[in-house]
C-alpha cells in the first residue's frame, strides 16, 4: 500500500512539473508576439502614413508596427491571445484603408 502511495505522489509531481513547464513555454511564445504583414495599403502620402499610425495605435493587442511606404505594406507584431490578423484587417478597413492580403 505504501509503495502505491509513493508511486502516486511521484506521478502527480511529474505531471504537475510538465504542466507548469509547458505553461511557461506558452507564456514566452505569447510574450514574443505573432507577426503579420498587411499588403496593398496606400501609404504614399504623409497624411496616409499619419492616418495609418493613428489607426494602429488605437488597436488593442498590437505590440509594435512598422510602416513600409515603398512597398505599401505594414508589418504588425501582435498578441495572438487577444488579436487576430483578420480583426486587424477589419479595423484598418474601418479606418478607410484597403488591405489586399495578409502574410503571416
Amino acid at each position: 500500500m505504501r509503495k502505491w502511495l509513493i508511486l502516486g505522489i511521484v506521478c502527480f509531481v511529474t505531471i504537475l512539473t510538465i504542466v507548469l513547464v509547458d505553461g511557461r513555454a506558452n507564456e514566452k511564445t505569447q510574450a514574443q508576439g505573432s507577426v503579420a504583414t498587411f499588403t496593398g495599403v496606400n501609404l504614399k502620402c504623409k497624411d496616409c502614413t499619419a492616418k495609418m499610425e493613428d489607426a494602429l495605435s488605437k488597436i488593442i493587442g498590437i505590440k509594435e508596427y512598422q510602416l513600409h511606404p515603398e512597398s505599401n505594406s505594414v508589418t504588425v507584431t501582435y498578441n495572438s491571445q487577444y488579436m487576430q490578423p483578420e480583426w486587424i484587417k477589419r479595423s484598418l478597413e474601418a479606418a478607410g484603408f484597403t488591405v489586399r492580403s495578409i502574410k503571416q
